[in-house]
């Protein structure tokens, strides 16, 4: 299962994923959506580039966001026979690219599901 989220909602969509030898292909299932609360949505995006925060205030977001995720995933999970590996694109707090190389910190971990 993949998770995703904007910043509106948190997505989720089972994968089936098969290889023949030399090539994977992959079968995305209809997923779920849901909506991330607006206090939440607030609360990360006055985190982003040119905001303060705090490290203990981005631990919360990261959290909040996470149970989002979850929520996103319960009935996806109850209507697939089987969930082998959850991952996750989290949300993007921050990214900045220089040269050939990119750091990211993002929000919303799976480890709740």
């Amino acid at each position: 299962m993949i998770l995703g989220t904007g910043h509106e909602r948190g997505d989720a969509a089972p994968v089936d994923l098969s290889c023949d030898g030399a090539a994977f292909g992959e079968d995305v299932w209809r997923g779920n959506g849901t909506p991330l609360p607006p206090a939440v949505r607030d609360r990360f995006v006055s985190t982003l580039p040119r905001g303060l925060t705090t490290v203990g205030e981005c631990s919360e977001i990261d959290s909040l966001i996470g149970q989002t995720f979850v929520k996103a995933a319960v009935p996806v999970i109850d209507i697939v026979p089987a969930v082998d590996l959850v991952v996750s694109l989290g949300q993007t707090a921050f990214h900045r690219v220089r040269q050939s190389y990119s750091r990211d910190a993002a929000m919303g971990q799976p480890w709740r599901i």
